[in-house]
């Protein structure tokens, strides 16, 4: 009877332990690995799961200032800022959860720009970019100003080769009023026209610098268009763009309008369109299929105080003639209060879905064919020095610091924070686009010790912002 008792209770232990076996707790165990543990700014890199007895995942992060989630087991990411950047894991099944982290360090990359050199106590001020179309090569004009001087700011024109050294400094005048919009044009002569648009207390106008091909100068006067923004080609013609000054009703204002120029910059004709009461402007222009389109500006002033700014619309004909105008609320009242605010830049550009993008000081709209809003947000900073690199399906713009990527419904894709402020121009060139940007930077004087300064300097990123390393090219 004893043996009897034993095997029962042998086997009875021995099928509760096997149990216990097959019922034993499977907790999640969280893991995960990063391909890299450095990158630069914009640097794609791949995370993976590998994670064990998990039903569920998700990974969290924060970049460009906002929180992000995934549940994708692998994906590719970049980060927009510099600094030590924080991955999360939160792994679970019907068990527990469970969390780890991962840090990872995203390097500001200024090894892979081109930093300008400066005399010690010098500020160097890029205003505008573009590309020389006679020789291909990288231009930039260029606010020189020494602090040790009480002169007047020099104006440089600098181009720029292939090795992206300075081959060429030009100097085209002093800085005599405030300025953040430069154009130059090409006559047929060889002379070179720059036309800045000049603002100081309640002046407002365009001041037009000629040189002859040996630097030599021919003109420094105003233009003749009152305010000149830019121009766009026209067949064997230019429209210049902008505003002039009006009599209306017996009154002085300033009209938007359009002036068509031969290639030796000889004026042929003045279109103004004085239908807006208020002061307005054409800021930038561009060619559609059913004539041409405008987004400039409108506003009222009292010396040199601005109020009541509204973007607008300007919708013209094959033969500039204006078919209607369209205003916009802007959240920009508190902000463009001067007139100083209007000496930069404006941009429109027609993407591939035939919606426009209209961009100026930080307010970006995405407007339809037929003018109406389909958005419209603030962008980081408040600078009127910008541009908007038009890429078809998508574009890019510049911000305070950083170059960020929409679709061209206006839904930001992509951020990157580049270093620096005030670019001057994005220009595509080989499959790459070009920067050229200030930075604030320092300079040890005698007698005054540090003195924060603007250098200016370099850089490129491809069309999906990541950086291109320019001095290896």
């Amino acid at each position: 009877m004893k043996n009897l008792l034993l095997l029962v209770s042998i086997a009875i232990l021995t099928f509760s332990c096997s149990s216990d076996e097959e019922t034993a707790i499977q907790l999640p165990i969280a893991c995960f690995s990063i391909d890299k543990e450095v990158v630069e700014v914009g640097e794609e890199f791949v995370i993976t799961d590998c994670s064990e007895n998990a039903t569920e995942i998700t990974f969290s992060y924060t970049n460009n200032e906002e929180e992000k989630t995934t549940t994708e087991s692998s994906f590719t990411l970049s980060f927009s800022s510099p600094g030590t950047q924080t991955i999360q894991l939160t792994v679970s099944n019907e068990n527990e959860t469970e969390t780890i982290y991962k840090r990872i360090s995203v390097l500001q990359p200024r090894t892979r720009y081109k930093f300008f050199d400066y005399p010690n106590g010098t500020r160097g001020f890029p205003i505008a970019s573009g590309i020389n179309s006679e020789n291909n090569n990288l231009f930039m004009i260029e606010i020189i100003d020494d602090i040790l001087d009480n002169s007047l700011g020099k104006i440089f024109y600098r181009e720029i080769d292939n090795n992206n050294e300075i081959i060429e400094s030009l100097y085209i005048g002093d800085q005599t009023d405030n300025t953040g919009n430069c154009f130059r044009f090409n006559k047929l002569n060889g002379e070179l026209v720059f036309t800045f648009v000049n603002t100081l207390g309640n002046y407002y106008s365009s001041r037009e610098i000629i040189l002859d091909q040996s630097g030599s100068l021919v003109k420094n006067g105003r233009s003749d268009l009152t305010v000149s923004y830019n121009n766009i080609k026209v067949g064997d013609e230019f429209a210049f763009f902008g505003s002039n000054r009006v009599s209306v009703d017996t009154e002085f204002k300033l009209a938007p309008a359009i002036q068509i120029r031969d290639v030796n910059n000889n004026v042929i004709k003045t279109m103004n369109y004085p239908s807006m009461e208020e002061n307005a402007f054409i800021g930038d222009l561009t060619k559609t299929s059913e004539g041409y389109i405008g987004y400039g500006g409108t506003f009222t002033s009292e010396n040199d105080i601005l109020e009541n700014y509204e973007p607008v619309l300007f919708l013209l004909n094959e033969n500039f003639e204006l078919i209607k105008n369209i205003r916009y609320t802007s959240q920009l009242t508190s902000s463009v209060t001067s007139i100083n605010d209007l000496n930069g830049s404006f941009h429109i550009e027609e993407l591939s879905s035939g919606n426009f993008a209209c961009y100026s000081h930080n307010e970006l709209r995405v407007v339809a064919p037929d003018g109406n809003e389909i958005m419209s947000k603030l962008t980081r900073g408040s600078s009127g020095i910008n541009d908007l690199l038009n890429l078809n399906d998508s574009f890019i713009v510049t911000e305070n610091r950083f170059l960020t990527k929409y679709d061209h419904h206006g839904n930001e894709l992509k951020s990157i924070q580049y270093g620096g402020q005030f670019i001057s121009g994005l220009i595509q060139k080989n499959n790459i686009i070009y920067f050229i940007a200030a930075e604030s930077s320092s300079d040890l004087v005698e007698n005054l010790g540090n003195i924060s300064l603007l250098k200016g300097f370099m850089g490129a990123v491809n069309d999906n912002l990541q950086i291109v390393d320019i001095n290896n090219n």
